[in-house]
């Protein structure tokens, strides 16, 4: 139920604003918000980021789950990195498609990516949306779905999952920036979902995988001091 009132959210948003910039799949994304105001040169720097340090190249193939708009995959683009991604938002796809290959991407629930294991894939991200998962269940769900699209050599990038340990801190500064009643009409219907890091160290041992935790300092926004990074790797 909760997932279903997310897609509603976004696919009214989309449905309302039109695209025709970097800028403009931002605020499509949600990145232009009282906790999330983020400018295209930071935006940029984040992406560049990954590209430098992990020698992201025109060879490579990178899958991005949950894309929405396509905002962080669209300055790989324009580096003419090959782009994947898959969202549960028809209408945040279509502006997607307008800026990137169309045939590259797809309208799916990110617990069901079976279309998605055509290829393989040297990166796969999933940039700021474990908030928007109804449960834990269903986060592992997801994270099943990463690992059969992974090969030995993939690199799997969790960005800015928030931090339950600083849930408390979180709610106190939203407050803060937005008041009280606002805060309850935002967050009473819909809520972001918070995690401790033992749920994904112990999904990755049972796993046999690697896991490292970082945290989300790479972009500047309120919401980044509450949230973490987390790099899995065979």
């Amino acid at each position: 139920m909760k997932n279903k009132k997310w897609k509603s959210i976004w696919n009214q948003n989309a449905k309302r604003k039109k695209s025709k910039n970097l800028q403009d799949l931002l605020s499509l994304n949600g990145h232009f918000s009282p906790t999330s105001n983020i400018n295209v040169n930071d935006w940029n720097n984040y992406i560049n980021h990954f590209v430098q340090k992990y020698n992201i190249t025109k060879k490579d193939n990178i899958l991005e789950i949950g894309c929405g708009a396509g905002a962080f995959l669209f300055p790989f683009f324009k580096k003419k990195i090959n782009c994947y991604g898959v969202d549960f938002s028809k209408e945040l796809i279509k502006h997607c498609k307008k800026f990137l290959n169309p045939s590259n991407f797809y309208v799916r629930e990110v617990n069901n990516l079976k279309i998605l294991k055509k290829r393989n894939y040297s990166y796969i991200f999933a940039n700021s949306i474990f908030q928007y998962f109804p449960s834990e269940f269903y986060a592992k769900k997801v994270l099943n779905e990463i690992l059969s699209l992974a090969n030995p050599k993939t690199k799997i990038f969790l960005l800015d999952i928030p931090n339950k340990i600083k849930y408390n801190e979180w709610k106190r500064s939203v407050i803060q920036n937005i008041g009280k009643q606002n805060f309850n009409l935002k967050y009473n219907q819909v809520k972001h979902r918070f995690y401790n890091k033992e749920f994904f160290i112990n999904y990755c041992k049972i796993k046999k995988y690697k896991i490292k935790f970082s945290p989300q300092n790479l972009i500047k926004k309120e919401n980044s001091k509450f949230r973490f990074n987390i790099f899995i790797t065979k």
